[in-house]
């Protein structure tokens, strides 16, 4: 159970029972997913637990120039140098129903990790993910990035960004941001480039940072 690939089929993979009853554990030897193949949004990953993976890239999931569709999953426990949940690479993601829980990464991207990708996020809940920048997400490069009723809680960036940090224009719907932290700026999200990017109607609560407290942008 581990390193599991679609190998480029349009299929869906789902648990019978939901993520509760269908885990998949790495035992700290490897990552659970790796979607490389081209794979496009009919390839559907449905209802799993992925937990204690440990890789460089992508401990729960890896995805590398594919699209696949990810929800109603948990990621959870899992370790790698970025995205210790799930590493995105030159792609385009939906992510929807997904709870994402105390991830770790060495780098960047605690839970979620973000490169020249266009990633739509619904309904997620970010909580206890840690990583030197960007406790909860980490994007660099992203393309039309929307996050829409998703939570981050209790998340740490070492440096910068407890929750959120990006480095492109991102639009934030509705989300909630509670008890996010960082030695260093923006204890919410750090903006590293503002630029386009929208906050509409969400909320930053009991957040704690160097400075920029809850926003911190350049």
């Amino acid at each position: 159970n581990m390193n599991i690939d679609f190998s480029g089929k349009a299929i869906t993979v789902r648990s019978q029972s939901g993520p509760e009853t269908c885990i998949i554990d790495c035992q700290s030897q490897n990552g659970g997913f790796y979607f490389h193949n081209g794979e496009e949004s009919h390839s559907v990953l449905d209802g799993f637990t992925i937990k204690n993976g440990k890789t460089k890239m992508g401990g729960g999931i890896n995805i590398v120039q594919s699209c696949p569709t990810i929800k109603n999953c948990i990621i959870s426990n899992n370790k790698a140098t970025d995205g210790a949940g799930i590493a995105i690479t030159e792609c385009s993601v939906l992510i929807t129903n997904c709870n994402f829980i105390g991830n770790v990464s060495d780098n960047s991207g605690g839970a979620l990790y973000v490169d020249e990708s266009r990633v739509i996020l619904n309904n997620c809940t970010f909580k206890k993910n840690q990583s030197l920048y960007g406790g909860g997400l980490y994007s660099t490069k992203g393309i039309d990035m929307v996050l829409s009723n998703c939570a981050f809680e209790e998340n740490k960036g070492i440096r910068n960004g407890g929750g959120i940090y990006t480095s492109n224009s991102i639009s934030i719907n509705d989300c909630t941001f509670t008890r996010n932290s960082v030695n260093g700026s923006g204890g919410g999200t750090y903006f590293n480039v503002c630029d386009g990017s929208v906050l509409n109607n969400c909320l930053f609560t009991e957040y704690l940072a160097g400075k920029g407290v809850g926003l911190f942008k350049i």
